[in-house]
């Protein structure tokens, strides 16, 4: 009946809810108790960067003509520079608790793609075992890329599951692969997948599919754009990674 169905979706989304409070409290509990500092690993090289964006200063460089570039992307410390502008130079604890708050969200959903793939229970299983995994929990006190990066691939997933509802969704989808490319450039093996799943999860015809490929490269690139022309002018190629 209407009520029966009304009372198991509410169970589910009680439960939902209890899984994220319960990650969200792990990840701040974490978050707020680390003395971590950022001097082993990229970890220091990510902060340098960002205190460079803070300052203003290029992360291309020039000296007697030739120019230099950093060779990581620079969407991760672009990150950090905004939370540094917000909550204060060097302030660690403000980027743990924002990345404890993606890794909720990205929980969030993994829910929203899974069951709309495989059904809720599938969904709320795999929440709650990424509410627990260590590695999700542990990256939210460190200065390295992979929280920021999963949270977009997953957003990016998610609007690209929807694209049948709205061209919007396709746009949003392939603007966050662009952005987790900046991130974690590793991801860049995703778009032909991405690719695939557009052509294959499409319901248009083959004229239409392709348009949409190619709405998917186009916004893609827009967030890579400034990066790749500060290379080539570097002499480091199209990404200088």
């Amino acid at each position: 009946s209407l009520s029966q169905k009304r009372r198991t979706l509410s169970r589910r989304h009680i439960t939902l809810l209890a899984i994220l409070l319960l990650a969200l409290t792990i990840r701040l509990t974490y978050a707020f108790s680390s003395q971590f500092t950022p001097d082993v690993s990229d970890m220091g090289s990510y902060n340098s960067a960002a205190k460079s964006i803070l300052d203003g200063e290029s992360l291309v460089s020039v000296d007697e003509g030739e120019y230099y570039t950093w060779t990581k992307p620079p969407g991760y410390p672009g990150f950090i520079s905004l939370i540094y502008r917000v909550a204060g130079r060097d302030n660690l604890r403000a980027v743990f608790v924002a990345q404890a708050v993606l890794s909720t969200l990205t929980l969030l959903l993994i829910y929203l793609v899974a069951s709309r793939r495989f059904g809720p229970v599938p969904a709320l299983i795999a929440v709650g075992l990424g509410a627990v995994f260590t590695d999700m929990v542990l990256y939210n006190v460190t200065l390295l890329t992979e929280t920021l990066a999963l949270f977009l691939v997953v957003f990016g997933l998610w609007a690209l599951s929807r694209v049948s509802s709205t061209g919007v969704s396709l746009a949003m989808g392939s603007l966050a692969f662009g952005f987790a490319i900046l991130a974690k450039p590793a991801v860049l093996y995703f778009l032909p997948g991405i690719a695939l799943w557009v052509l294959m999860g499409s319901q248009f015809n083959l004229r239409a599919k392709l348009a949409q490929v190619l709405v998917v490269g186009v916004f893609v690139a827009l967030p890579l754009a400034p990066w790749m022309v500060a290379n080539l002018r570097a002499g480091s190629g199209l990404t200088g990674f």
